[in-house]
């Protein structure tokens, strides 16, 4: 594998980890249930499968 397919993938799973944990960002663990699936809201109000700034700054 070359260097730019581990980036590559790098920023997807920066990505991907982003948008499933951006609507309980700030939560204190254990206070939510599982996570199943994509699914918006959280203190941005976003929606479902949207990445915060985290990944726009990356």
């Amino acid at each position: 594998m070359d260097v730019l397919s581990r980036f590559r993938g790098g920023l997807l799973g920066l990505a991907v980890g982003d948008a499933l944990g951006a609507p309980v960002e700030f939560e204190p663990p254990g206070s939510f249930p599982p996570i199943m699936g994509y699914r918006g809201g959280g203190p941005f109000n976003l929606g479902a499968g949207d990445w915060t700034d985290d990944t726009s700054l990356a």
